[in-house]
């Protein structure tokens, strides 16, 4: 809606259930026919108050992501939060999860009001600026981490380090004895002419090269310089597994979008990532994920253009919805994967994934 481009917490817009519409132009998915215990919901569409794309991708994807919402919507006791922008971002986070699940009250008011608490919390750095969805997503889930770490737990991924010998790879220079690395993303995709697709990119961000590394040697205590790699292994696997696939390359100066096609898995197996010892909490040695969703960026600037979010319904088989903002529809199947199998680059119009969500298979 042209009115809230300019929107902006010194010029406050004041909303009504009359002077948003929720209304969808063509109603083209009101023949969709939606169990209503799936993960989707003809309701999660969003108004786009002006330059906002980002930010309904990101919260139409974690509605798809059932654990995360349920724990969310079963939080009652915000009472104890004591930062109050904290406190009352998520209350209105809260809203919103409960608007795209009812069909009477879902309207663009709790959406706005999630935007302007975002934008109090540091999460986001002004209201009428094109955001990176990638980042939203990631300071939006630490900052209510802060309430608890349970809602970290849902994504978050650990690592051991071990850092070897370039020329001696049996031999262990050092081990991080401390804590794990945690993380909620794994970066993929940083030369895609070489690994362009999950495992290779997976491998490659598990295992890097240092061309010189200083070390201290036990017995003589002489400091060493050598060659080395780093090799991580996972310790913890999350329940929702979300992957970046890297698509801006900078040259210090200009950041450009890279247009490369890469191969994204329907399923994937993360067992030969895990260490020996998660390893063996598989008895069929297999740690498969399901892809669940997707968030897409179309447009040449990675600062600018439009993104959309692709959801797989749970309850039935192979059927993706789109959400579009307020739009919404059925994606065919050669569109799903003509995006995550392309035969050729992407260009400037395509939709081009970007943010991946998966769920760890029973």
């Amino acid at each position: 809606d042209p009115k809230f481009n300019n929107a902006s917490t010194s010029t406050p817009v004041t909303l009504s259930k009359t002077s948003v519409s929720t209304s969808i132009p063509n109603s083209s998915f009101e023949d969709l026919k939606i169990d209503p215990e799936s993960s989707i919901s003809k309701h999660a569409i969003m108004n786009n108050l002006g330059k906002m794309c980002y930010l309904n991708s990101v919260v139409q994807q974690l509605y798809n992501c059932t654990e995360f919402k349920n724990m969310v919507l079963n939080y009652n006791n915000t009472k104890s939060i004591k930062d109050q922008n904290v406190r009352e971002l998520f209350e209105t986070y809260q809203q919103v999860i409960k608007d795209q699940g009812d069909p009477i009250n879902n309207d663009a008011i709790s959406t706005y009001q999630f935007l302007l608490k975002s934008e109090s919390n540091h999460i986001i750095p002004s209201l009428n600026e094109q955001q990176d969805a990638f980042e939203f997503l990631i300071k939006f889930i630490d900052k209510i981490a802060d309430i608890t770490e349970d809602f970290k737990t849902i994504f978050k991924i650990s690592t051991h380090c071990y850092i070897k010998s370039y020329s001696d790879p049996m031999k262990v220079i050092s081990s991080d004895d401390g804590d794990d690395k945690t993380s909620l993303v794994l970066s993929l995709g940083f030369d895609y002419k070489v690994f362009n697709n999950m495992a290779l990119s997976i491998a490659n961000f598990l295992n890097k090269t240092l061309d010189e590394y200083t070390y201290t040697e036990e017995t003589t205590k002489n400091e060493i310089t050598e060659k080395a790699t780093i090799k991580e292994v996972i310790e913890s696997l999350p329940q929702i597994l979300i992957f970046q696939i890297s698509r801006i390359k900078s040259n210090g100066i200009f950041q450009t979008k890279v247009f490369n096609a890469y191969q994204i898995s329907k399923t994937f197996d993360m067992y030969p990532f895990l260490s020996e010892n998660l390893q063996k909490s598989f008895t069929d040695k297999r740690a498969e994920y399901e892809l669940i969703g997707i968030i897409l960026h179309i447009g040449p600037d990675p600062k600018d253009g439009h993104y959309v979010s692709w959801c797989k319904d749970n309850k039935a088989n192979n059927r993706w919805i789109e959400y579009n903002d307020s739009l919404m529809s059925e994606i065919p199947e050669y569109e799903l994967n003509a995006a995550i199998n392309p035969i050729k680059n992407f260009n400037a119009n395509d939709k081009v994934p970007y943010i991946l969500f998966y769920r760890k298979k029973k």
